[in-house]
């Protein structure tokens, strides 16, 4: 469960900061996209961004 509670977002009772990156994966190649992906989960992030057109 997701809430906000007290300015924080809360996840399943546990405070959290929420990191995100973006991919736009259209200037990529199709090949790269696990590549950047996987890139990203390295950096620590766990939630990523992308345009949909």
């Amino acid at each position: 469960m997701i809430e906000i509670k007290d300015k924080q977002i809360v996840i399943d009772g546990k405070a959290c900061i929420i990191i995100a990156g973006e991919i736009h994966y259209f200037r990529r190649k199709r090949e790269e996209w696990q590549d950047r992906i996987d890139k990203l989960k390295a950096a620590g992030l766990k939630h990523v961004q992308a345009y949909l057109s």
